[in-house]
């Protein structure tokens, strides 16, 4: 048993001879710091070494300590905050205008007489709509009232009634007395976006306004004016509309012509 140990003993010296250090391994939470010294642990056996002979010239074993390289700080990013998703809306509809009455829908009476589909720039595409109904009792020979109603997907937003009597029509005929030549559909709507209809001589002229349309004091038995004497109405190619008009000569016994008028834009002005 002796012998076993001393040979050991005398490998290990060998080894430390030949190679000159000593490698640990330290553990990494025992690592040192670099601005400290670094001290040698002890190495502990059960058996001391001899030292080597005097005369021998054996340098000293270095001990050198391996750290272990430094791990990065682990940097924990918090988990993005979820934003809540929020169900779809179905769309609104937009321009929505709310329904009004329509009397002449349920009066078997009241006579639709014409229609116009038009693209409004705020509530969208609608039709308007006349109507003419006889007065009951017949206190006007031919007479009756004009009506004309508004529609946006087929629900009526506008409706509008003569405050006098129209004679024997109302209607977007385009029939003025002595031209009595029926216009084709969709004549009676000029490049400004007037909206003609007529009850004999008498013309209505709707405006499109931002918030729906405007007979401006038009309709049948409303008001005095040249519109309350027209012969014919024109539109050009350009969408110009030209209406004629007559009016009594000198003598009141007699129609001659009169001005003819244009919208310039702003206004009704005389052509000329």
């Amino acid at each position: 048993m002796h012998r076993l140990i001393r040979l050991s003993l005398t490998a290990l010296t060998s080894s430390l001879l030949l190679t000159g250090c000593i490698s640990i391994t330290v553990p990494n939470n025992h690592a040192a710091e670099p601005s400290e010294p670094t001290s040698a642990p002890s190495v502990t056996t059960t058996s001391s070494a001899p030292s080597p002979s005097p005369t021998e010239d054996t340098p000293e074993p270095e001990q050198t300590i391996l750290a272990q390289p430094e791990q990065a700080p682990v940097v924990v990013t918090p988990a993005p905050t979820e934003t809540p998703v929020q169900a779809i809306q179905p769309p609104q509809e937009a321009n929505q205008a709310p329904e009004v009455d329509n009397p002449c829908l349920t009066d078997p009476e009241c006579k639709e007489t014409g229609y116009i589909d038009v693209n409004h720039a705020t509530l969208g595409p609608v039709r308007l709509v006349s109507y003419y109904k006889y007065m009951t009792p017949y206190a006007v020979p031919g007479g009756g009232y004009g009506y004309y109603a508004v529609f946006q997907n087929g629900r009526t937003i506008g409706f509008v009634k003569s405050p006098g009597y129209a004679l024997g029509s109302f209607s977007m005929s385009g029939v003025f007395t002595p031209n009595m030549t029926e216009r084709p559909q969709g004549w009676n709507i000029d490049r400004y976006g007037h909206i003609f209809m007529n009850s004999g001589g008498a013309l209505t002229i709707i405006t499109q306004k931002d918030w729906g349309f405007d007979s401006q004091g038009t309709m049948p038995g409303a008001s005095e004016g040249w519109h309350n004497d027209v012969t014919n109405i024109t539109i050009d190619s350009q969408g110009n509309p030209y209406i004629y008009t007559h009016q009594l000569d000198e003598t009141i016994s007699r129609y001659v012509d009169g001005p003819t008028y244009t919208f310039n834009g702003t206004d009704w002005v005389p052509v000329g």
